[in-house]
């Protein structure tokens, strides 16, 4: 081998190294940031999950809170109509009661005054 082309070999080779180290510093300094990546799209998908679990919970409360004042009313209703049937059936029976009163003071059987 003649100088000539040991000093090229000799020049070259470093070069290559060192553009090959330089290469290496960069890939693992791209890999770096590739991970800092995912690991901020891994806390983003932490915190839409946290905001998806805190919505479905408050809606989870809201529909809880609306059925309970749906059985209320229900309840309720149920009362005000046991309510009014015993009101009508007091009133059907006074109306009953009236009807009998009233055939008989028609029929002339009135009640001997004291």
């Amino acid at each position: 081998m003649s100088t000539d082309t040991k000093w090229i070999i000799g020049t070259i080779v470093p070069a290559i190294l060192v553009v090959a180290g330089l290469l290496s510093a960069q890939i693992a300094g791209l890999n770096a940031r590739i991970d800092d990546v995912n690991a901020r799209f891994g806390d983003v998908n932490a915190r839409i999950g946290d905001v998806t679990a805190n919505v479905n919970a408050r809606f989870d409360d809201m529909n809880a809170n609306v059925n309970t004042r749906f059985d209320d009313m229900n309840a309720r209703f149920n009362d005000l109509r046991g309510e009014m049937n015993r009101r009508l059936d007091n009133m059907q029976a006074d109306i009953r009661e009236m009807r009998v009163m009233l055939s008989e003071l028609l029929k002339g059987d009135t009640p001997a005054d004291d």
